[in-house]
Parts: structure tokens; C-alpha cells; sequence
């Protein structure tokens, strides 16, 4: 396949044929296939077909949708199937059309919502009237920088001689871009009564952005931009083994068939990350009209500030730490949503003890930096203590490495070290880290840590490896048998491996075959291996930087995922028990 995907499925053209034939040409040379049809969700796998040897490509080609069955399961198949062998090639499976897209359970859209409130006629409305008063905004702000700093100008901005106005059609676009964010409404974790129109959770991805957009007063007045909002949740399918060995007690993802594909849940690039935003510093630290709650009965500390037409809110309890607005016009005591009718609450001023304390509690539960674990696998190898005991892999998995990290030296190393050594070189003399976004990541490549020759085990590797959720296993195929096998792995803390396969082992591989192993707690994550136009041959990926974000968004949001499963989940719950506990008897 050429690195060019746009040029590569250009040259193959879709002409009309018979019925339920789909004649496809390519260097004037025809052959003629039958659609493939969608099976049932009991049998996720696409029909085999045979191709013929003139085509030398992967292909793309229309999919013909199959009557489910009555006995089928409930989850929905993909309506793409992925991998087809044939005499001399691969057929993979694209949705061509729009109408092929995986259909999806969306969030209900703001039209529907409106039918219970006018918000959303109130959103149109002001964005409309604030638009229309903003011709003083200078043209180059429309056509470069964040639309939202936009909208926030333009509502405070008086008219000018010196400004240009803004044409019909720019005011038009800006306004189809903010209101594009309440297309469909993500649900609150906490919700109104009555409800107001909220944005889709996946558009939340910048923090300096999303303040300009509470910041625009016409729109923050008569929407939710500030409620904490619940992601969206897919299932695991049944998979078939490319790399890895199917055991039990193991979620496996292969393909689009792997996993459902009925939310927009593939449309994020990094889950959650609006649990990294400084909320706290930004809107309530050092502000004297916040008020602090601390209640008892429930167990939790509220923060409450009034904004305009609402009440801005911050819930902390062990369950996590929420946002909500309160609509009430009285006391903020009186939201039953929030204190479940306490009758044990204590009210603080915004004092400055209090406040730094509150600021550390946030920032400690911000995670900005992390640690995977790397291990080499090769040919024929796949005892725990053959992997770790590699010390001299492949051209091919340093070059691999090099694509999606850098190599740093440890000593005097001023970033996060993921717990290696940075004074002395007793973990080893280099390792590899990168920034992606605004994370830190180090690896602890296994290879690289030192090894007892006589340690049989390699415990010292086994030791940063081991305690690493999220692990790289870079497993070379003697042939198709040979499978990473995720049981031989005795760590109890990892919680995914992502399973690489090059094409070949030397300096000259130009792709990777991808798989996940997640331990059945691990709920899937995106971004999904499905076929796309930056990447339409999956799990097959071509070396360069789009393997690069796949994989880092692929690991990152894998971990994000992993810490919100139930070990996790009950550990985290522990440790804000605890903090609540000491700031309950310090103030409460």
C-alpha cells in the first residue's frame, strides 16, 4: 500500500455491474467480486472471498448489510469487515459511504432536549444577536487563533471605525462552530432539573479554549459548558488471534469486529482530559465569593460560586471529583441533586488556609505523567523469563522505539523519570521518554535496564516492568502459530499489553501489525483499529508519525481507562476517603 492513501484508493474505480456484483478496475485490467456481507453479531467474521492475483492492493469495496438473526446478541457488529486472505493478496473493507457507518446510540441532540426547555432557542438566539453586534472584530481574527477567543472578545468589544466588519458568511461560520458543540449533548454526571442543553464530551479538549467559551456570557448563560460529563462506554466482541493467544480472563482487540461501535467513543483523543483541567485555580482559588461546604452526612465537600444565572459547582466525595451547576435561586443547601438533604453541614469561608488546601487536593489528583513498561519478544519466545532476559533486540524494535519516543540520557535527566535512576546509572545509562500533548512519558525498555547474568528471572527489570499498567510487548512471529501469551506475564499490576508485530526484524520494516490484551476489567478504548482515511489498512500500520499518535493516544488513553477499573477504582476510592476524612476534621 503506498504511503499516499489518498492516491492508492484513487486508482481504484467502482463501476456499475450485474446485481450483487461490484466490477473494480485497476490498471485496465477488471475482475469482479461479490459485495461481502455483514454477519451476525453470533459471527462477527465478513464472508471469504478469493481475488483474483491482478489485484496486487488492498481494496476498497461496498458492504452489503446481512439480515440480523432473531437468536443474535444484542451487541451490534460493525457493518466492515476487516481482513479477507485471498490467492495472492489482502482485501480489507472500508465503509465507502456515509450510510455504512457503524450505526451509534448518540447522546440525545439539543433538539430534543429543547422540547423540555427552550435552551437550546436560547442558545441560537444569543449567539445570533452577540454575532450580529460584532462587526468592530478585526477580519484576521476569524481567520486565524481560536474561534473562541472570538466569541469572547466580541462581547465585550465596542464598534470602531478602524475594524472591518465581519462578512454574512463569516458570522455564519463562527456561528455553526459553537454551535456545533451542542449538536448532541453529552449527559451530566450530575444532573439539572429541569435539564440544559450540554456539549458533546469529545469537543471538550483545551482548557484555554473552553474558558473563552464559559467566558462568553450570551452562551454560558443559557447552556451547561461547566457539568462534569459522562463518557461513553463500548463493549468487547469476540476476537480472532493475530499476535496474541486468546486465553480467558482477557479482553482482546484485533480489528473493527473486536469491539462495538455504538457511541461516539472513538471520536476522542484523550479520554477524560477535562479531569486535567485547574478548574479550581482558575475560577475559584483566591476568589472571595466562594463558598465551602462540608458535609458530613454524605461525606463530601462542595464549592459553590455564583456565575451570572447559576451556581458553579465542585462535588468531592470518594465516588470522584464532579462539576454540576445548581439552578436554584435559593441557598445552594437546598439542591437535593447535591446534598441529598443533608441535615450534618458545616459552611466555610474561602479563607486562605482552606483555599491551599483545596488547591493541593486538585492538583494531586491531576495526572500529567507516565510510565509504560517495553519488552522484546522474540522469534519463538514466550516464556516470562526469555523475554526479559533479551538484552540485544532487533534493527527493527529500535527503530520502532526511535519513531515513537526519543533516546535520553538518565544521568542529570531534569524531566520525569518514571522512578529510573538519574544520578548514579544504576537502572542504566539511557532510556527513552517523550512529551505528547501536555503529558510526560518515560518507558522502562527492558533491554535497557541492567540484568544479573546470573539472575535467571531478571527481577530487576521484572521490578520496573512489572509495576507498569500499561506494558509494550514487541513480539516477532516465526510464523502465524507464534502468539505473545499473555498468561505467562505474573504481574498482577499490569492491566494492558499492546502487542506489536513488525513485517520483518530489520532496519528496513516499514509497518507493524497491533493488537490489545487487557484484562477483562479493562473497558475498551479508543483510538479503535478501524479503518480510516489517515490510516485504511488496520491493525497493519505504516511506519511513520500517524503510528506515532495512534499509538501514544493508544497507551495513554489505555492506562486512563485501565485506573478507572474496579482494583483501581477501589484504591483511588480510598485515598479520597482519606483526604475528605483529614479535611473534614480540620474544618468540619
Amino acid at each position: 500500500m503506498t504511503d499516499d492513501v489518498d492516491g492508492a484508493l484513487s486508482k481504484w474505480k467502482i463501476n456499475g455491474g450485474k446485481k450483487n456484483t461490484v466490477t473494480l478496475v485497476h490498471s485496465n485490467t477488471p475482475g469482479t467480486i461479490s459485495p461481502i456481507e455483514e454477519g451476525s453479531s453470533s459471527n462477527s467474521q465478513g464472508k471469504s472471498i478469493t481475488l483474483s492475483p491482478a489485484f496486487d492492493e488492498p481494496v476498497a469495496v461496498p458492504i452489503k448489510k446481512a439480515r440480523s438473526s432473531s437468536t443474535s446478541s444484542s451487541l451490534t457488529v460493525p457493518e466492515f469487515a476487516l481482513e479477507t486472505p485471498g490467492s495472492h493478496t489482502s482485501v480489507f473493507i472500508l465503509p465507502t459511504q456515509p450510510a455504512l457507518k457503524p450505526k451509534r446510540k448518540r447522546g440525545r441532540s439539543v433538539a430534543e432536549i429543547s422540547q423540555e426547555s427552550t435552551n437550546y432557542n436560547a442558545i441560537q438566539a444569543a449567539i445570533s444577536s452577540t454575532l450580529s453586534e460584532s462587526t468592530s472584530l478585526s477580519r484576521k481574527h476569524s481567520r486565524r487563533g481560536s474561534i473562541s477567543r472570538v466569541f469572547s472578545r466580541s462581547a465585550s468589544r465596542k464598534s470602531s471605525p478602524e475594524h472591518h466588519n465581519f462578512s454574512v458568511d463569516e458570522l455564519n461560520l463562527m456561528k455553526k462552530i459553537l454551535l456545533s458543540l451542542f449538536e448532541y449533548s453529552s449527559p451530566p454526571v450530575i444532573p439539572t432539573n429541569p435539564p440544559i442543553a450540554t456539549p458533546s464530551k469529545h469537543l471538550v479538549i483545551d482548557f484555554t479554549q473552553w474558558c473563552d467559551f464559559l467566558e462568553f456570557s450570551p452562551v454560558s448563560s443559557v447552556s451547561d459548558l461547566w457539568s462534569s460529563l459522562i463518557t461513553p462506554t463500548e463493549q468487547y466482541l469476540h476476537s480472532t488471534p493475530t499476535n496474541a493467544e486468546i486465553v480467558q480472563g482477557f479482553s482482546y482487540e484485533t480489528g473493527p469486529l473486536s469491539v462495538t461501535h455504538l457511541t461516539n467513543l472513538n471520536d476522542f483523543t484523550i479520554l477524560n482530559v477535562d479531569e486535567d483541567f485547574p478548574y479550581y485555580e482558575h475560577f475559584f482559588y483566591r476568589n472571595n465569593l466562594v463558598k465551602h461546604y462540608f458535609d458530613k452526612t454524605n461525606n463530601q465537600i462542595v464549592s459553590c460560586i455564583k456565575d451570572s444565572k447559576y451556581i458553579r459547582t465542585i462535588v468531592r466525595s470518594e465516588a470522584g471529583i464532579y462539576r454540576c451547576i445548581i439552578i436554584s435561586e435559593d441557598s445552594a443547601l437546598k439542591c437535593v441533586e447535591v446534598f441529598h438533604n443533608s441535615n450534618q453541614v458545616t459552611r466555610v469561608a474561602n479563607h486562605s488556609e482552606v483555599d491551599d488546601d483545596l488547591l493541593h487536593f486538585h492538583q494531586s489528583a491531576i495526572i500529567s505523567k507516565y510510565r509504560f513498561g517495553v519488552v522484546y519478544a522474540g522469534p519463538g519466545q514466550s516464556s516470562e523469563n526469555e523475554i526479559f532476559a533479551n538484552n540485544e533486540p532487533s534493527q527493527a524494535f529500535w527503530k520502532f522505539m526511535n519513531l515513537i519516543a526519543s533516546k535520553v540520557t538518565l544521568e542529570g535527566y531534569q524531566n520525569y523519570s518514571g522512578g529510573l535512576d538519574t544520578h548514579t546509572n544504576v537502572t542504566g545509562k539511557e532510556s527513552y521518554a517523550t512529551q505528547y500533548d501536555n503529558y510526560d512519558c518515560m518507558f522502562h525498555v527492558a533491554p535497557l535496564i541492567p540484568r544479573n547474568m546470573n539472575d535467571e528471572q531478571s527481577l530487576e527489570r521484572k521490578r520496573f516492568v512489572g509495576n507498569d499498567v500499561v506494558v509494550v510487548v514487541f513480539k516477532e512471529q516465526l510464523n502465524k502459530d507464534d502468539l505473545f501469551k499473555p498468561e505467562t506475564m505474573t504481574s498482577h499490576f499490569t492491566h494492558v499489553y499492546i502487542v506489536v508485530t513488525p513485517s520483518i526484524t530489520t532496519n528496513n520494516n516499514n509497518s507493524y501489525k497491533i493488537s490489545v490484551v487487557s484484562k477483562d476489567c479493562v473497558q475498551p478504548f479508543p483510538p479503535f483499529l478501524v479503518p480510516s482515511h489517515t490510516q485504511p489498512i488496520l491493525p497493519v500500520l505504516a511506519h511513520g508519525p500517524q503510528v506515532r499518535q495512534f499509538f501514544m493516544q493508544k497507551i495513554i488513553n489505555a492506562e486512563r481507562t485501565a485506573l478507572k477499573s474496579k482494583i483501581f477504582a477501589a484504591n483511588n476510592k480510598r485515598v479520597l476517603q482519606s483526604q475528605i476524612n483529614r479535611l473534614m476534621e480540620k474544618y468540619a
